[in-house]
């Protein structure tokens, strides 16, 4: 089904995903699939990029034991659903996002994106897999609120939270000890009604 320029794809068999089958989610030169072992590696480079631990809210290196254990737990985990972002006709693997702590009582679950590969930071790509995943929870998983957490000192992300409707709910304060420091973080949410699908 075609929902804002967004191609929503059920492909059963595989990875086994939140709605009973896996979805492929489809928008011009961008392509999120379910997370599979190929994307572990790379995405384990990503996230072990110290420079990069106080934007995402990352205290320490992840090893691959450690990365195959968060691997199969997203896959044994029903209130987890993960995507590799895509991008292009070759499917290049630039970036992750996903919802945790999915709650269909109360329909709502916590949001993350992560663009991991510098060269497509700053080229809309992360923006746009964002919209994606935002439409896709409030149009088919039928979420009321999509709401997470963001450290304080990554503006560019804030900016892009903004920019679909996400408001502040609060801060946490020195609420992530990294390289022995503290950091800040703001909870944000987005409720249907006010999200601004540009």
């Amino acid at each position: 089904m075609r929902r804002s320029g967004i191609l929503f794809v059920s492909v059963f068999g595989g990875i086994r995903a939140l709605n009973g089958g896996n979805m492929v989610l489809k928008n011009k030169n961008i392509i999120l699939v379910p997370l599979r072992s190929e994307h572990l590696e790379r995405s384990r480079q990503w996230v072990n990029d110290r420079s990069l631990w106080p934007l995402i809210l990352r205290s320490g290196h992840v090893s691959k034991t450690d990365q195959r254990k968060w691997y199969r737990n997203i896959q044994k985990d029903p209130q987890k659903l993960v995507f590799a972002i895509c991008h292009g006709p070759e499917r290049r693997h630039v970036g992750n996002t996903g919802f945790y702590e999915r709650n269909d009582i109360h329909r709502r679950a916590k949001f993350w994106i992560f663009l991991g590969d510098k060269d497509f930071w700053g080229q809309g790509v992360g923006s746009i897999a964002a919209r994606m995943m935002l439409d896709y929870g409030f149009r088919c998983l039928n979420f009321e609120k999509i709401y997470l957490e963001v450290s304080v000192q990554n503006v560019r992300a804030i900016r892009l939270y903004r920019k679909y409707g996400f408001r502040r709910e609060g801060i946490l304060r020195k609420h992530y000890r990294i390289r022995g420091k503290w950091f800040d973080a703001y909870v944000m949410s987005l409720f249907r009604k006010k999200f601004k699908a540009h």
